[in-house]
């Protein structure tokens, strides 16, 4: 089988890999920043998105290490062009501990959004519409992105973490497998 991730490295025992297709995301992002600024826009293109993935693969830790705390355990976690994905042996079947280890992802989004304001100070749409091509416009960036992740990331759709939160509050009123009287 072809195996198409390209494994980074571990933390805590959690191997971290990457799609190949990510790569190509990378090359969009450089050529972008090359086309608005040349070498320097290349650069801060780039490190623009090697920035926001590290806040996704921070994200998906939250979850992670939130499972592992619960005894669930995580095989990896693989950026994907559109995200992260942590792999779980399983999903707790109490609530609460799904609800616990769910939440932690976005409420690392909210807390990376937290920091970046108390240390940058409040920032307006002027600082985040373009290509940050220097720290602080890339700290107003990342603070911005945080903010939308963290609020992206609780829509309440399958299998966003807003949907699997929603199901474990459905899950503290109803069984996760309802049985059936008579005929589907």
């Amino acid at each position: 089988m072809l195996d198409w991730s390209i494994k980074l490295f571990r933390i805590r025992g959690i191997q971290l890999e990457m799609h190949f297709t990510f790569l190509l995301l990378l090359a969009y992002f450089g050529y972008e920043g090359w086309t608005y600024a040349g070498p320097v826009g290349l650069i801060w293109g780039c490190l623009l998105l090697l920035a926001v993935f590290a806040c996704v693969v921070l994200h998906e830790l939250g979850h992670s290490l939130v499972a592992m705390r619960f005894g669930v355990k995580v095989h990896r976690i693989l950026l994907l062009p559109i995200g992260g994905m942590a792999q779980f042996d399983r999903i707790p079947r109490e609530p609460l501990k799904e609800l616990a280890i769910t939440a932690a992802g976005p409420a690392v989004n909210f807390l990376l959004f937290g920091l970046l304001v108390a240390v940058l100070g409040p920032f307006s749409i002027d600082h985040i519409v373009a290509l940050p091509l220097g720290l602080r416009q890339l700290g107003f960036s990342l603070a911005a992105i945080n903010l939308v992740m963290g609020v992206f990331n609780l829509i309440p759709v399958f299998p966003m973490d807003g949907g699997r939160i929603f199901r474990a509050l459905l899950a503290m009123k109803f069984n996760y497998l309802a049985r059936r009287n008579g005929p589907v």
